[in-house]
């Protein structure tokens, strides 16, 4: 599932340091306003930009880069001293930029990511990067207003996106990963939405941002009955056609969908990610994958595999006697302890019925054969966080036998857990950007669900 949100490859792994400027910035350093430009490493540019103002007196700051499917994220941290300007870049660690003016420009180096993909070969490369002073953007054409939708024990903050066109439109819910996310890591596609002519709805999941209860203490029914409360709130609207209301989920988002659709009908699902596996054997795989990833060998991943299958053994014999202590015993012995779940203490009695813990045993096939509307299922080819191609085919089989009306189940060459393009060690170095055509086709689609 989601370890982290979409955009924190955003990071990039990057430490800006800009060339000092001369001129203005010595008396003023104004670097309020929006600021367009590049990012360029080993041939490939990446556009990107960058929008300072004052709040209360203090300076704060947004990134966007439609490429990477991230629009304004705002930053966590923005520290002026003089003409110097830094900031840590949201979703990321250790990700420091420090700025600073030449009239309006401005241009420096950074350091390329430290992954395993790009290492080695040209290492004394840097990303160059460039930016101008740019006039405020245009509005989009869309109204955005800020809801609120109370669910069991919570109360979900939102934010609505309305399209400008008359009459009612129809209208999708965007339904998170498995992060305590915000709603500012979906703009981009709501956004995409709304242009496309769709209502569209982003909120903080429970617990995160604005909204209230308690993420990690909420059981798999309570997420699928906020989720259920967004649609729901969607088919209320005097915007939206109440009949052509869908959900796009990614990962934990998409494995719910189908069971927010029984809960609350839909016209259309799009899951993006969504494991058709227990999150047990995802929780496998991802430690496999991770501890290899930092350099351990095969035997090590699969060591640390076989310690999350006993203690998935553990969690389907009812969480009795002590295989899974043992499992864990055995693994911290291990150099690569800390990196894998396994450093996750086990679950106490009290913690067995949060989702967390409740869905490595379940399996998530029998509630997709159930769904009762035309779903697009996409996985990722090279997704680190569930394994892409098995998914795609252990749905593809399983819903071969589905009565459901329409479903096409699809592997996104060479796309990441988000769809976007990932590179591999040898390959010629690609940013992380939308796979080709990915939003394009699943617009389309929905389209084609909705009768527009």
């Amino acid at each position: 599932m989601t370890r982290f949100p979409p955009g924190t490859w955003i990071a990039l792994s990057l430490t800006l340091f800009l060339a000092a400027g001369q001129g203005r910035c010595a008396a003023a350093a104004d670097f309020e306003g929006r600021w367009l430009g590049t990012c360029e490493y080993r041939g490939a540019a990446l556009p990107i930009e960058l929008e300072f103002w004052r709040h209360q007196g203090a300076l704060r700051g947004r990134f966007s880069s439609p490429g990477m499917m991230i629009l304004e994220r705002e930053l966590e941290t923005v520290r002026q001293t003089g003409p110097l300007l830094e900031f840590e870049v949201p979703g990321s660690e250790n990700t420091v930029l420090q700025l600073s003016l030449r009239g309006d420009y401005l241009c420096g180096i950074g350091f390329p990511p430290d992954l395993p993909a790009i290492q080695g070969a040209d290492s004394a490369a840097r990303i160059q990067v460039a930016l101008r002073r740019a006039p405020a953007a245009a509005p989009p054409g869309y109204r955005r207003i800020e809801v609120s939708i109370p669910v069991r024990g919570a109360r979900l903050s939102g934010t609505l996106y309305l399209p400008a066109s008359l009459g009612r439109a129809p209208a999708v819910t965007l339904l998170q990963g498995s992060s305590e996310t915000t709603r500012e890591y979906f703009r981009w596609y709501a956004d995409r939405f709304c242009r496309a002519g769709f209502v569209a709805l982003i909120f903080d999941k429970r617990g995160s941002g604005r909204s209230t209860g308690n993420y990690l203490a909420a059981s798999t029914a309570e997420l699928v009955a906020d989720a259920a409360a967004t649609v729901r709130f969607l088919k209320r609207r005097a915007e939206v056609d109440s009949t052509r209301v869908g959900i796009w989920g990614l990962s934990q988002g998409a494995l719910l969908s189908p069971r927010v659709a029984a809960a609350a009908p839909v016209a259309f699902v799009v899951a993006v990610s969504g494991p058709s596996i227990s999150l047990g054997e995802v929780s496998t795989f991802q430690d496999s994958a991770r501890v290899v990833e930092h350099g351990f060998s095969e035997a090590d991943g699969a060591e640390a595999a076989q310690g999350q299958r006993e203690i998935l053994r553990w969690l389907r014999e009812g969480a009795r006697g002590d295989r899974g202590a043992r499992a864990r015993r055995h693994a911290q012995a291990k150099r690569w302890f800390s990196i894998s779940n396994l450093s996750e203490p086990l679950a106490t009695p009290e913690k067995l019925s949060t989702w967390y813990w409740s869905m490595r045993t379940e399996d998530p096939i029998p509630a997709w054969r159930a769904l009762p509307c035309p779903a697009l299922i996409l996985y990722g080819e090279r997704d680190d966080l569930i394994p892409g191609p098995l998914c795609a085919s252990v749905m593809n089989q399983a819903m071969k036998s589905t009565a459901s009306p329409e479903v096409l189940v699809r592997l996104v060459p060479g796309a990441d857990h988000t769809l976007r393009k990932v590179m591999r060690a040898g390959e010629p170095f690609c940013w992380p950007t939308e796979a080709d055509g990915y939003f394009a086709s699943v617009v389309d689609w929905m389209r084609r669900q909705v009768g527009r």
